[in-house]
């Protein structure tokens, strides 16, 4: 089992500035990171998954999106 936190702990909305909060998160002794979007357009999703690699964190995502909300892309 993964014990993990969602970054609205911290901040909302979250976005590329906010990726030095995982070394802390990983330090903390969470195993996983649940990245809370609010808007796609402020998170650079690969680097993202490098900074997650780089401190042995996995990722998950979540959101809660209004009419008006981006769409995600595939």
């Amino acid at each position: 089992m993964k014990i993990g936190v969602n970054t609205r702990v911290w901040t909302s909305p979250f976005s590329t500035r906010e990726f030095s909060l995982l070394p802390k998160i990983k330090s903390m002794g969470f195993d996983l990171v649940e990245v809370a979007v609010d808007d796609i357009a402020l998170i650079d999703a690969k680097l993202l998954g490098q900074t997650a690699k780089d401190n042995e964190l996995s990722v998950t995502i979540c959101g809660a999106f209004g009419p008006s909300a981006r769409r995600f892309e595939r």
